[in-house]
């Protein structure tokens, strides 16, 4: 059994255990475990009802993953420097309101495009995250600690902006005004699959690949792992423990920073 077989294993046992169980729940309700496991994948990857087009059920569970990947990884970063990130949804609300406030704000193809937006996003993400690795890092404040009572702090900034500052006053309900079009991530097949799947998908592809990359190769990526192995030998060895929780906090909050705009630029 090769290396790579051994380290997927224990996933691919928990996910048959999973099956297994829910078909014994569904036996136990009256219900065909084998049919229903396989109208699930059709919808997740074929069709999402009988009357959807091709493809959509696949463009729908890629869009509906796509801010959880992004969190995903908010989380994998933090954890590579030994940090247990829990506040993936208030960065992600960090970087949606800075896009938000960016794209009503600026409206034209100079400072208010996409990329611009993104860079807003993800430089609030990073704030808000390198918020709580700052306190670990200075005052030893618990990062989980931190991070949760930042998710409420930003979660009541939100209510308030979008009920005051960025409310749509023609708007009945609570939303802000429409962000500029400049500023929108552009759908992907949209035609064939009719799904708001968006270039976010493709963003966080990348995104992934980049992180990948920066663990295994670049030097800051080694020093962050050898953070999370051991503070004593990293230290011993001339490495920052602080300098490294604060910057692998930070880079957890662009991921979810980005979470953040997708879901505002090119989500629901």
């Amino acid at each position: 059994m090769t290396k790579k077989l051994k380290e997927f294993l224990p996933s691919i046992i928990a996910v048959l255990i999973a099956l297994t169980i829910g078909g014994i729940i569904m036996i136990t309700k009256g219900v065909n475990p084998i049919l229903a496991y396989s109208d699930m994948a059709k919808a997740a990857f074929y069709r999402s009802s009988p009357k959807a087009p091709f493809m959509g059920g696949l463009a729908k569970t890629l869009f509906t993953s796509t801010p959880l990947i992004f969190s995903a990884l908010a989380a994998m970063v933090a954890f590579k420097a030994g940090l247990f990130n829990i506040g993936a949804q208030g960065q992600m609300i960090a970087g949606g309101l800075a896009a938000t406030f960016w794209a009503v704000t600026f409206r034209n193809y100079v400072i208010g495009n996409l990329l611009i937006v993104l860079i807003v996003a993800m430089i609030a993400g990073f704030l808000w995250a390198g918020l709580a690795g700052y306190l670990k890092s200075k005052f030893g404040v618990n990062e989980v600690i931190s991070t949760i009572m930042l998710n409420y702090i930003i979660i009541e900034f939100q209510n308030f902006v979008l009920n005051g500052p960025l409310k749509d006053a023609k708007a009945g309900n609570t939303q802000s005004e429409k962000i500029f079009d400049g500023a929108k991530l552009p759908t992907l097949f949209f035609k064939i699959t009719k799904q708001r799947l968006n270039l976010g998908f493709v963003i966080v592809v990348i995104l992934v690949i980049a992180i990948y990359l920066f663990f295994k190769y670049f030097r800051t990526g080694y020093d962050i792992k050898a953070v999370g192995n051991s503070e004593t030998v990293a230290e011993n060895a001339g490495i920052s423990p602080k300098k490294m929780m604060f910057l692998a906090m930070g880079l957890a909050g662009i991921c979810a920073g980005l979470g953040g705009a997708e879901r505002v630029l090119g989500g629901s």
